[in-house]
């Protein structure tokens, strides 16, 4: 399993301008981002988890704690759009590679996500930026925090 995962990880490895951004801290993932929005939260539950490998409801579970928005979409109350849509932005910049789902030849298995090395040196300067404040009462203090910055 772990050569499918290396073999997974290489096709997926992003081109060449991310390795060197995100050492830098100039990637352009971090420019647009803004903390407790979807893409933030995701990371954050990569971190928290202190895990490398979570399926989707493991990352909403520990997600929902560091977002300002609903991670799941609820079409009932007509709310389609929600900050799990980031995700596909982060696999498009090569920091998280999904694997099974619905194209998974293992019938019933759900998506299982894999931070990659590309998104542990993202996160670490994320970090750095933004701070780890989970919870939303911390909101306030921490937007102040990096509007001073």
């Amino acid at each position: 399993m772990r050569e499918d995962l290396d073999m997974i990880m290489e096709e997926h490895r992003p081109v060449q301008q991310g390795f060197s951004s995100v050492e830098s801290g100039q990637h352009p993932y971090l420019s647009q981002m803004r903390p407790f929005d979807g893409g933030y939260a995701i990371l954050m539950a990569f971190h928290a988890a202190g895990r490398d490998e979570l399926t989707k409801r493991d990352i909403l579970r520990h997600a929902e704690s560091y977002a300002m928005v609903d991670m799941s979409p609820d079409f009932y109350s007509g709310r389609l759009r929600c900050g799990w849509d980031c995700m596909a932005s982060l696999e498009k910049h090569g920091f998280v590679v999904r694997r099974g789902g619905m194209n998974s030849s293992v019938v019933g298995r759900c998506d299982t996500f894999f931070l990659t090395e590309e998104g542990f040196r993202f996160i670490a300067i994320m970090v750095e930026k933004f701070g780890a404040t989970r919870g939303v009462e911390d909101v306030g203090k921490t937007l102040e925090a990096i509007q001073l910055r």
